[in-house]
């Protein structure tokens, strides 16, 4: 997996300087594209290794609720920088689950960035 974590200050630091509304928005524009472009690529890499027998599943015991806010934390940030309201909630969520954590948390990325 491909991480955003390089680039991700930097867009910070544009996003968060003094930009008029136009640069503002453009440069949240290529924010939201290259984190689009980087699930893609991420999404090809699995496929890939799926099809090659490469990838393996690593079952360990996680707490799910805290996986699932990792994975939603940049677009908790985002969605109140544009003054969305922004929640996920899991009714009876078991503390522990056993699975691959990785996977889990590509999942929920996905989702919530198709959203």
């Amino acid at each position: 997996m491909i991480s955003s974590n390089a680039s991700e200050p930097y867009y910070e630091m544009a996003l968060n300087g003094p930009l008029d509304s136009d640069a503002q928005e453009n440069s949240s524009h290529s924010y939201a594209a290259s984190k689009s472009l980087l699930f893609t690529i991420n999404d090809l890499l699995d496929l890939t290794c799926l099809e090659s027998g490469w990838q393996t599943s690593s079952l360990e015991p996680f707490n799910l609720q805290e996986t699932i806010d990792k994975a939603t934390c940049l677009y908790q940030k985002e969605a109140k920088q544009q003054n969305l309201k922004f929640c996920l909630e899991i009714e009876d969520s078991p503390n522990a689950v056993v699975r691959d954590e990785t996977k889990i948390q590509t999942v929920v990325q996905n989702l919530t960035a198709n959203a």
